[in-house]
């Protein structure tokens, strides 16, 4: 009896993983990936917003959105745009002044610093439009010295991808 159900849960588990149909592709450690980043500089920090796709997938690129949200006050603003396999629009948005105090969902307790003092609570929102649904990369990159955990997150094209971090 015992083999019985082995034997058909083997068989069930097989035709699931050959009519479920796979939406993301598995990577390859031979995929090439191309990457283009606008750099920001946020209250005189630079940061790279990286959108990485495999190279196979560049032609189905049709647009790149990025809107970056700062606190209100920061001062924020595009300084380089690297544009060889993709051009993002690059939005900045000042976030409202909340006047009740900090958010008890917020990460971190700190008020939400302008003028280069204190940590900044930043928003970044994706969208990579492209003929057909694929994978793709996005990595922040607070300082070009180190590389700090959870940089790299991974996203589905045609769907929003937001990203949060904050800014020391």
């Amino acid at each position: 009896m015992k083999r019985i159900l082995t034997v058909v849960g083997a068989i069930v588990f097989a035709s699931l993983a050959a009519v479920l149909p796979w939406r993301a592709q598995p990577a390859d450690a031979l995929d090439v990936w191309c990457w283009d980043d606008p750099v920001l500089s946020i209250n005189g920090r630079l940061v790279a917003i990286n959108i990485g796709v495999r190279e196979a997938d560049k032609q189905k690129i049709q647009a790149a959105h990025i809107t970056v949200t700062v606190p209100a006050g920061a001062d924020a603003r595009v300084v380089y745009i690297e544009n060889e396999f993709v051009t993002p629009t690059v939005t900045i948005v000042h976030a409202p002044v909340v006047s009740n105090g900090p958010r008890p969902d917020s990460p971190s307790s700190a008020p939400q610093a302008t003028g280069g003092q204190g940590p900044l609570e930043i928003t970044v929102a994706t969208l990579l439009r492209t003929s057909a649904d694929l994978d793709y990369m996005i990595e922040i990159d607070r300082n070009k010295k180190d590389k700090y955990p959870g940089n790299y997150h991974r996203a589905q094209s045609n769907r929003f991808h937001t990203v949060t971090f904050t800014l020391p």
